[in-house]
């Protein structure tokens, strides 16, 4: 079901056209702040872990207001990967381990 769930959390995407003002109440944020607010986590949690294109593979998407960052760890292996849901403000409001 966690899989389910995540694969349709990134398969969603922002509309194309859509207006600069989007109700969001805050600029959206590009992918290397992304990045930043998700390495910051890994170093809150004691992982020197930095996300690269030789060790994960990373992928963006919005759902509402929010950003979706889902990281997948190179080499490939079931579980291995990391969803995180992050508001406007930077703020990481949800977090899905693989399994």
């Amino acid at each position: 079901f966690i899989l389910a769930a995540a694969i349709l959390l990134m398969s969603a995407c922002s509309m194309p056209g859509k207006a600069q003002d989007d109700g969001c109440g805050a600029p959206k944020m590009t992918e290397q702040q992304l990045i930043q607010i998700i390495a910051a986590e890994f170093r809150r949690r004691g992982s020197s872990f930095q996300p690269t294109s030789e060790n994960s593979r990373v992928e963006f998407a919005e759902r509402g207001c929010d950003h979706l960052v889902r990281i997948t760890f190179l080499p490939e292996r079931p579980g291995g990967f990391e969803i995180y849901r992050i508001d406007r403000s930077g703020k990481i409001v949800e977090y899905v381990p693989g399994h």
